[in-house]
């Protein structure tokens, strides 16, 4: 995501080539993280939300996530109508909200919810391995991934 810092702020300075390029990053970029937040959503979200004494951060990270999930879809959209400045400036909103507070953003915040010890002080080896299941399931890849790979043809 912070690749998209070092473009040009306008694309004239770029060959349609070089545009298509950036685009395509881009759109493989968002398509990724909406699969991933979608599985987040439908799977470990749930499956936490049964596990967690203190509801706080499931509360911060689904609001999160329906900014994430609009963002996502705008940047969709610029990448369709090829506004590269539209989908730079919201990558860039992106990147500030995963990575630029080493404490307080999303991967910071998740990754302190779901370590290895704070799963398995609410979990057994056997649900991990269940939800992991779910995950990772055919459905997920057949019915998400095959819909945002022809997203990526359009």
């Amino acid at each position: 995501m912070n690749q998209c810092a070092t473009v040009p702020k306008s694309n004239k300075s770029l060959s349609p080539e070089e545009t298509d390029l950036w685009l395509y990053y881009i759109n493989l970029t968002q398509l990724f993280l909406l699969v991933h937040h979608t599985q987040e959503d439908e799977f470990i979200f749930p499956f936490l939300r049964e596990r967690m004494n203190d509801q706080t951060f499931m509360a911060t990270e689904t609001q999160e996530h329906a900014v994430l999930h609009r963002t996502l879809g705008s940047i969709g959209e610029a990448v369709k109508e090829k506004d590269l400045p539209k989908a730079i400036e919201l990558m860039q909103e992106l990147y500030a909200m995963f990575c630029q507070s080493e404490t307080t953003n999303h991967l910071a915040r998740e990754e302190i919810a779901m370590t290895d010890e704070a799963y398995r002080s609410r979990t057994t080896e056997a649900e991990v391995k269940d939800l992991n299941s779910k995950v990772w399931a055919i459905y997920i890849l057949n019915t998400h991934m095959q819909y945002y790979l022809i997203l990526l043809k359009e």
